[in-house]
């Protein structure tokens, strides 16, 4: 199985957030390293427009794929850089690859080696992660319309209680696995038939801002006392 860790130079929230430190090293080496372990993965490719980053794969012993400028803008779709990195190493339409974004550093090896499994079942398109999400859109949630006023989302009946609410689930980047024809062929990832691990809350943070960053720190040292 062919990995792609796709990691851009620039970021808002955190300046050089994919190789931001992290248990004594970076995001990217950590990841990296994680992935080495799982018997499944032949080969690791980092995607990236940074020399920086560049040189922290070689360093890691794995193969770099030059992204073009154009796709490492903050308007640059993401699928986009999957399908570049699939022409560049002339994957078969129908060879499955996995996609594991170092913003998601708890993702451990049974994650991989379960969507594999799923993956085995041959019943879907694409796997992707969830966790059920703590908040509810017709239960504690608000929407602001054109005149500034605050309004709930309606439902068929009304609902009093979170058990009496219907289940929403927040999407995840812990991985993704699917083939170069069906991100070639759909307009989105959920557009086929997608098959849904789930995370537990503890392994589910997507590092994305300063505090995200912060807690992602505390939590993994917290592991060592």
């Amino acid at each position: 199985m062919k990995v792609f860790i796709c990691v851009r130079g620039g970021s808002k929230g955190i300046p050089k957030k994919n190789i931001a430190e992290f248990e004594n090293s970076n995001l990217l080496s950590y990841s990296i390293q994680k992935i080495k372990s799982n018997n499944n993965i032949d080969k690791i490719f980092v995607s990236t427009d940074s020399d920086d980053i560049a040189k922290i794969a070689l360093r890691e012993n794995v193969t770099f794929i030059e992204r073009p400028r154009e796709l490492a803008t903050d308007k640059a779709n993401e699928i986009d850089v999957w399908k570049h990195c699939c022409r560049y190493l002339s994957l078969k339409k129908d060879e499955p690859f996995l996609v594991t974004p170092v913003t998601s550093p708890f993702r451990e090896n049974k994650d991989i080696d379960k969507a594999l499994k799923l993956w085995s079942t041959k019943k879907y398109d694409i796997i992707m992660t969830r966790k059920k999400s703590s908040r509810n859109p017709y239960l504690n949630m608000v929407t602001e319309n054109k005149n500034g006023d605050m309004k709930t989302l309606t439902y068929s009946k009304n609902i009093y209680r979170r058990q009496d609410a219907p289940q929403f689930f927040d999407i995840l980047t812990v991985l993704y696995l699917t083939t170069f024809e069906y991100i070639n062929s759909n307009n989105g990832l959920l557009s086929g038939r997608v098959g849904w691990l789930d995370i537990p809350e503890e392994r589910s943070i997507d590092i994305d801002t300063p505090w995200d960053l912060q807690l992602a720190n505390l939590i993994v040292n917290s592991k060592k006392l």
